[in-house]
């Protein structure tokens, strides 16, 4: 999966530190500059950013450097193409099939997934892969260490 954000950024002092959030608009913007940003006329085109928190930085940086950003929602079928992406990268990772998407999922098939990969990652000591900087998995986490 080219342009990653490395774990650690959703991980400890880094994630309360919100570093994320840079790290993804420096991958995000020399993206661009691959794409030749640098040498195009800002107000021939629009840029289309996701609107997810997580692109604040990116859309604010962009806006700043004189590009007429949108904010919108990702739809299909590049929703759909990112989000196979992302299962084949946790696949590699994992050796399972462990990915899911709730968007199509009811509250108690959520909770089912959202259970069987944490068992799994616990079970296969990977929480070095895991974004543990989010409430739920940090309580998660500390919960399964104090149990061994």
């Amino acid at each position: 999966m080219k342009g990653k954000i490395p774990v650690n950024y959703f991980q400890g002092k880094a994630f309360a530190r919100k570093e994320y959030l840079f790290e993804i608009k420096y991958s995000s913007v020399s993206l661009l500059e691959k794409m030749g940003m640098s040498k195009m006329d800002q107000n021939s085109f629009e840029i289309h950013l996701c609107q997810g928190y997580i692109h604040n930085e990116t859309g604010v940086f962009l806006k700043e450097q004189g590009f007429q950003v949108v904010r919108t929602e990702i739809k299909e079928p590049l929703q759909s193409l990112l989000e196979e992406a992302y299962r084949q990268y946790v696949k590699q990772i994992s050796g399972q099939d462990v990915y899911y998407e709730p968007k199509m999922m009811s509250q108690h098939e959520i909770a089912t997934a959202y259970y069987k990969t944490i068992s799994f990652i616990d079970s296969n000591d990977m929480w070095s892969f895991a974004k543990t900087g989010w409430g739920s998995l940090k309580r998660y986490k500390k919960y399964a260490s104090s149990k061994r």
